[in-house]
């Protein structure tokens, strides 16, 4: 491989490594800022940036990331960049390079040599794409409908910010709706609700099939219980999980949780527990969402029925394989 320097490089000598099928050519000036980890290695990944489409061939611009070790300054300080916008939680502004204005982005990062103390590390920003379509495959779903477990006739209740009734993998599937929050209605203001029927028992007709939920022909009951906040009082859950029984849910999926830590005793989980033992009706809880106020303790209303968190199949795995056991029962 030959590697030319750019017009107005200062670097004559190169340093090329090999890692794991990616090729990654530094240049001498750069070294230094690697090493110590103020340049990202990404941003001389040959292989990324051409498979990102972020090579000479197909783009213009090069998006970066750069982060400040103090004060977050005004987007567009350093030069040679357009289209920055602010990332206030990393102290870091996202920037677009223009590849022709590289020397000058270059120079504002060392003017005259001298390093910049602010900026504590520039990176490539990377590209990051959608792969919801993977767990409902690593969990043998497919094999599962071949066999005739789709979710017929089973009803499934997901107890949260509401469930969009004219999504097209959910339209016509909702059976009853209920509204137990502050919100004006229980259609999704919020956005979670819908995502998580969309994985218990999406049909896939918006994306033609590529992205098919679990139980692709269970019945949905829409119990809204958090608001456009997506919050909600704990009496209203409870109200929305006595509901859910009452419509007779096979199944309710509660993607939720408090950060009070609980031995299982408090009104939530105790509603909980009573609610399962007397119906048999299945109640799924968040159960990897429990890292506040401190690891390894066990929150409300997942501490009406397991252990620790830690000690707990991936919630994912465990709601969608329950959906599947539960439809092949039917």
């Amino acid at each position: 491989m030959d590697v030319l320097p750019g017009p107005g490089n200062q670097s004559s000598t190169f340093v090329t490594s090999y890692s794991a099928g990616h090729t990654i050519v530094i240049p001498s000036a750069a070294i230094g800022d690697v090493r110590s980890g103020r340049l990202d290695q990404s941003l001389f990944d040959v292989t990324t940036l051409i498979a990102e489409r972020d090579d000479d061939a197909h783009s213009k611009t090069l998006p970066v990331i750069v982060e400040y070790a103090g004060k977050l300054p005004k987007i567009g300080a350093v030069r040679g960049t357009a289209k920055t916008r602010a990332l206030t939680s990393i102290d870091a502004n996202a920037a677009v390079v223009t590849k022709s204005k590289t020397r000058d982005f270059w120079t504002s990062l060392a003017p005259k040599g001298r390093v910049t103390t602010s900026i504590r590390h520039v990176t490539l920003d990377r590209r990051v794409q959608a792969s919801t379509d993977s767990s409902v495959l690593q969990i043998g779903a497919p094999a599962a409908w071949q066999r005739g477990f789709t979710g017929k006739g089973v009803k499934i209740a997901i107890l949260d910010t509401g469930i969009d009734p004219n999504h097209p993998d959910l339209k016509g599937r909702i059976e009853a709706s209920a509204n137990f929050s502050n919100a004006a209605n229980n259609v999704d203001h919020f956005g979670h609700g819908t995502h998580v029927a969309g994985i218990a028992a999406g049909d896939g007709a918006a994306s033609g099939g590529k992205y098919t939920g679990v139980a692709p022909q269970a019945t949905l009951l829409n119990g809204n219980v958090l608001g456009d906040d997506g919050s909600g009082a704990i009496s209203g859950i409870i109200a929305g999980m006595e509901w859910a029984v009452q419509q007779h849910a096979t199944v309710v999926n509660m993607s939720l949780g408090s950060a009070i830590p609980s031995d299982g005793t408090d009104e939530l989980s105790a509603a909980l527990n009573t609610l399962s033992r007397d119906s048999g009706t299945l109640f799924v809880v968040a159960a990897g969402n429990c890292h506040s106020p401190a690891p390894a303790q066990v929150t409300s209303p997942d501490a009406g029925r397991r252990g620790t968190c830690g000690r707990q199949p991936s919630p994912g795995r465990f709601a969608q394989s329950v959906l599947l056991s539960r439809s092949a029962r039917q």
